[in-house]
């Protein structure tokens, strides 16, 4: 995509070059996604390496007053995060935050795209207010179809039954008709280089 970009930037005049006056067809789909998810006011932080996961993840415990508290989690791969930080685990009604991965981010709305393997049979309703959510770049998708399809092919015999996505980080005022249904959770991405 960015030798893509570039031959395209090549062809735009130059005071046409700025992202402002790019269609979103030919935007990077991780800015696309970053802007979209902080103007529904995510919270988004990049990590280079595990050893900066780590670290990140440390840093919102300790923001949230959350050490030694409970959490929910499904994935015993994530496990060793709240195992490491002395969080007891819990059903997802009952503890401070939910721990999961992410079957895809969703640039064209800045949303995140969770099924079964991350919330079980679990409501939106039901899981915490706090959500940490594990990403990797390798999970962006341009729109929630390339989503859908990412988890038609990864899944082709043990089809999860809950998908849902989150795109809604704040309460809002105002009754935004696209916004109508959806649950407002304080979310934190913890966004991690895999590529």
């Amino acid at each position: 995509m960015n030798l893509f970009k570039k031959i395209i930037d090549s062809l735009i005049p130059e005071n046409q070059n700025d992202a402002s006056h790019q269609p979103d067809v030919l935007r990077d789909i991780d800015d696309l996604f970053a802007e979209n998810f902080t103007k529904n006011a995510g919270k988004f932080i990049y990590c280079a390496s595990n050893e900066e996961l780590n670290e990140q993840f440390q840093n919102i415990l300790v923001e949230n007053d959350w050490f030694e508290k409970q959490a929910s989690c499904y994935e015993s791969v994530l496990n060793s995060f709240l195992k490491s930080n002395n969080i007891e685990l819990v059903e997802a009604n009952k503890g401070q935050f939910h721990l999961c991965s992410c079957e895809a981010l969703i640039a064209d709305e800045g949303s995140v795209l969770l099924a079964s393997n991350q919330i079980k049979d679990i409501k939106p309703n039901d899981l915490p207010i706090n959500l940490i959510i594990i990403g990797r770049i390798s999970d962006l998708v341009r729109n929630k179809s390339e989503g859908l399809s990412r988890i038609k092919n990864r899944y082709t015999s043990n089809y999860p039954t809950n998908i849902t996505s989150f795109k809604c980080f704040k309460n809002n005022t105002n009754d935004e008709f696209l916004n109508y249904g959806s649950v407002a959770k304080n979310l934190y991405l913890l966004l991690l280089e895999d590529v």
